[in-house]
């Protein structure tokens, strides 16, 4: 994907990341659309990693009535889970 009708290349270099990475997307975003997601993660250089598609838009996802449900429990035990990796702590 890019930018600026062509001009930025939204993806370059990522093949090359060393650390994970989870996307977060809305069914019906128009800013960060899904498949803008699934190239990045396809596209990503590092084992680890996953996605989260969640019903709604760019700002239902932070802002939503759901969103702590859809996307803030996900992403919490997320990064617990590379917290535990990383370090060996117990999560809580």
């Amino acid at each position: 994907p890019t930018l600026y009708g062509g001009a930025v290349e939204l993806c370059e270099g990522i093949a090359a990341a060393e650390g994970p990475l989870l996307v977060i997307t809305g069914e019906s975003d128009p800013i960060c659309p899904p498949k803008a997601g699934e190239v990045a993660l396809e596209r990503w250089g590092h084992i680890d990693r996953q996605s989260i598609r969640a019903p709604g838009s760019h700002f239902d996802l932070v802002l939503g009535e759901h969103a702590p449900q859809r996307v803030f429990e996900p992403l919490g035990a997320w990064l617990s889970e590379r917290r535990q990796l990383a370090w060996g702590q117990a999560t809580s």
